[in-house]
C-alpha cells in the first residue's frame, strides 16, 4: 500500500507542479520528471502509510476546491523570499490557524536540531544543499526552513499532528529524518 500512496503523491504533485512552472522557472527539476521524482520521493519515503494517506487526503481536498497545493506552497515561501510580492497575494491563500502555526514551529524546531547535527557531524553531506534557516533566504535560494514552512502551511492540522508525532517517535529512536531523506536521494541519484 505504501508504494501505491507514494506513486499517487508523486503523480499528483507532478501534475500540480507542471501547471505552475512559470512561477518556478528556476527550479532544478523543472521539465525533468526524473529529478522531480527523486527529490519528492526521497522526502515522502521516510514517512509511514498513515501520514502518506493523510497527505493524499489533503491533496484531494485542495483539488476538489480547485486549488493547487504546490502553487500555494511556493506562494507561502515568498513570505520571506519576496515579501513585497507576497503581500499582494496573501489574501488568496488559506489562513493559517494558530494550531497549525504551533504544529509547524514544533516540527521545524526538531528539523533544525537534526540539520544542526548533520552540519556539525557530516558537513560535506549538505555542502551543496539549501541553507538551513530562513535568515539566509534569497530570492534564488530558499532555505530548508522556508521551504518546509511553505509546504507545511498547505497541510491539514491532521497531517501535521501525525508528522509531529512521527518526528517525536523517530527522534526518540535516534533517527535523523533529514539525513534519511539525503540518503534516499543519493541512492536514487546513483541509479
Amino acid at each position: 500500500m505504501k508504494e501505491k500512496y507514494l506513486s499517487e503523491i508523486i503523480e499528483k504533485e507532478w501534475d500540480m507542479f507542471t501547471s505552475v512552472n512559470a512561477i518556478n522557472k528556476n527550479a532544478p527539476c523543472l521539465n525533468n520528471k526524473r529529478e522531480f521524482t527523486i527529490v519528492r520521493l526521497s522526502q515522502w519515503m521516510v514517512y509511514d502509510e498513515d501520514i502518506l494517506k493523510s497527505y493524499l487526503d489533503d491533496i484531494d481536498g485542495f483539488t476538489s476546491e480547485g486549488r493547487n497545493i504546490v502553487a500555494e506552497k511556493y506562494a507561502w515561501m515568498m513570505e520571506t523570499t519576496e515579501p513585497k510580492h507576497f503581500s499582494t497575494i496573501r489574501h488568496l491563500l488559506r489562513p493559517v490557524s494558530e494550531e497549525k502555526q504551533q504544529l509547524i514551529e514544533a516540527i521545524l524546531l526538531i528539523n533544525k536540531y537534526w540539520y544542526s547535527h548533520i552540519t556539525r557531524e557530516l558537513p560535506n553531506t549538505i555542502k551543496y544543499s539549501r541553507e538551513v534557516g530562513s535568515l539566509q533566504d534569497k530570492i534564488d535560494n530558499t532555505s530548508v526552513e522556508t521551504y518546509m514552512r511553505g509546504e507545511f502551511n498547505t497541510y491539514s492540522e491532521k497531517t501535521l499532528r501525525k508528522i509531529l508525532k512521527y518526528y517525536l517517535l523517530k527522534s526518540k529512536e535516534g533517527v535523523n529524518i533529514p539525513f534519511e531523506i539525503i540518503k534516499n536521494q543519493v541512492v536514487m541519484e546513483m541509479r
